[in-house]
């Protein structure tokens, strides 16, 4: 029987330690946020029938893959808050050690140590296995991926490396259209290599790899039509504002990005040369490590790619439409502390107490991250606390002092899908929305988050809050305070009788004269 040596046992030791501290900084806190409207869309359609998730999906600005996941983990473990966010978790905690197999391939076991704790640790990877939404199950599908990809590049004679990369591809491109750019990474890495004086790799022309590919896109076959549809129905996506949280590149956008991978916020009224620090000292780390990298298959300019690539493509499309969001390409957040490892070991053999400052800032770059999250104050998504937001108590308030003809009315649309999952279903609620009445549009069109409701529009939407279904006497209205831009004041013609502050909400009850 092959024994450990002792530095093996170590190793294994730490990284098992490791994997153990990823998972605690995942689930610490992880139901203090509210379940906000993007959550709360994931956990409504994935409730459906896995027929009726791929068809409102091939309608929506996403495909259907995790919220399968989802709709298969919600049957064992129910749709609290903590259950239906532990399915990102677990895959947050799954990539950190992938992220050590594939530091381990790169730059060694040591620096495989180094890079696992920043992995651990890294604020957007940590935020996005809080929220019950796709991101951080993509970016393990896509961190197997590419560790597939250096494995295969390594032993190309040993083809179930390359079926491992297949299953992965598919699997992240089911989740995430965006996923696309990562096959684009892997695409330019190997066409460099080709063309590398030095390297002149032939892997990109093997016929294994052709095949593997091939895979890949008769996999995705049966869901091209739901994509070509969506496409041609892109105008109806933006005319129910489903991508009107997209950005338009600025000057801004990139260094925007690389700050928010690791501290989840913007310095931008930092002072100058300290806004510009971080990024500079990423671009000079990576130059760095690319031009000291004489290793066979030059795997740097894989971190390089990976990291950069997509940013920078998704940036460049923002310039002619918006497009920009920060997490549909966190999956390559990873990549900035990878070659940050392999310039902190590097420098660790020369200048080494240039090698600990940068650990060191690395780590408080962190930390910052971490803050604004557990203290829910991260600029990536709407993330607020169930103590600000306190839905939770205004629907146990409701529960409490319902009779039975009531009805509850959302006030605004931003709040409805929250709602109906802290009410239980949408059974009993309704939404008035004046935006509605302002386009002179009478419903959704069915495509975006609306897909969710067409069927039902008319049976939730309010017109006249004083259009009472059934007759109701007594009306619960939800909505923001009066400080938020989704405040909808209630104008009908009630009485108010009860009023409930709820942090960022309010709840007023009003009684028919």
């Amino acid at each position: 029987m092959t024994q450990l040596k002792p530095e093996g046992t170590r190793h294994f030791a730490i990284f098992l330690l490791i994997t153990v501290l990823a998972a605690g900084i995942r689930f610490y806190a992880i139901t203090d946020a509210y379940v906000w409207y993007d959550e709360a869309f994931s956990v409504w359609i994935s409730a459906l029938s896995p027929e009726a998730i791929w068809f409102h999906t091939g309608r929506d600005v996403h495909p259907p893959l995790y919220y399968l996941l989802l709709h298969y983990w919600m049957e064992v473990f129910g749709k609290t808050p903590l259950s239906i966010r532990s399915l990102s978790a677990i895959a947050g905690t799954l990539t950190v050690p992938l992220g050590v197999l594939m530091a381990r391939s790169v730059f060694g076991s040591r620096a495989s140590l180094v890079f696992g704790l920043f992995l651990a640790l890294l604020p957007m990877s940590v935020r996005l296995s809080q929220e019950a939404r796709m991101y951080a199950v993509e970016a393990m599908f896509l961190m197997g991926a590419t560790l597939a990809l250096i494995y295969w590049m390594r032993k190309s004679a040993q083809y179930r490396y390359c079926l491992l990369y297949a299953l992965c591809m598919t699997a992240a491109l089911y989740t995430h259209y965006y996923a696309v750019l990562a096959a684009l990474v892997h695409w330019l890495y190997l066409i460099v290599l080709r063309v590398h004086p030095s390297v002149k790799a032939p892997h990109v022309t093997s016929t294994v790899w052709w095949m593997c590919n091939a895979l890949v896109a008769i996999a995705y076959v049966p869901w091209l039509f739901s994509l070509f549809d969506l496409i041609r129905h892109y105008a109806k996506i933006e005319e129910v504002g489903s991508v009107a949280w997209l950005a338009v590149g600025n000057f801004y956008t990139l260094p925007d990005t690389v700050w928010r991978f690791f501290t989840l916020l913007s310095p931008q009224g930092a002072l100058r040369v300290g806004y510009w620090l971080v990024p500079i000292a990423m671009m000079v780390a990576t130059g760095w490590v690319v031009f000291q990298d004489r290793t066979k298959y030059r795997l740097s300019i894989l971190l390089t790619f990976f990291s950069f690539v997509p940013m920078l493509v998704l940036f460049c499309l923002s310039l002619l439409m918006p497009a920009y969001l920060e997490r549909y390409v966190a999956f390559s957040a990873a990549g900035l502390p990878l070659l940050l490892t392999g310039a902190i070991v590097g420098l660790g053999r020369t200048h080494a107490a240039v090698s600990a400052l940068l650990f060191f800032c690395v780590i408080g770059l962190e930390l910052i991250g971490l803050n604004a999250i557990y203290n829910q104050d991260s600029e990536v998504g709407y993330v607020k606390s169930g103590q600000a937001v306190r839905m939770e108590q205004v629907f146990n308030y409701i529960r409490d002092h319902r009779q039975k003809t009531d009805m509850v009315v959302v006030g605004g649309g931003f709040f409805y899908f929250s709602a109906a999952f802290y009410n239980g279903s949408d059974k009993g609620l309704y939404l008035l929305d004046e935006s509605f009445g302002r386009e002179k549009l009478s419903r959704p069109n069915g495509y975006g988050a609306s897909t969710l409701m067409l069927d039902t529009w008319d049976e939730h939407f309010l017109v006249d809050p004083d259009g009472a279904p059934n007759s109701a006497r007594r009306v619960w209205w939800v909505t923001g305070n009066p400080s938020l831009d989704v405040h909808h004041p209630y104008r009908g013609k009630r009485l108010a009788i009860d009023y409930l502050p709820a942090g960022d909400l309010e709840l007023r009850l009003y009684q028919a004269l």
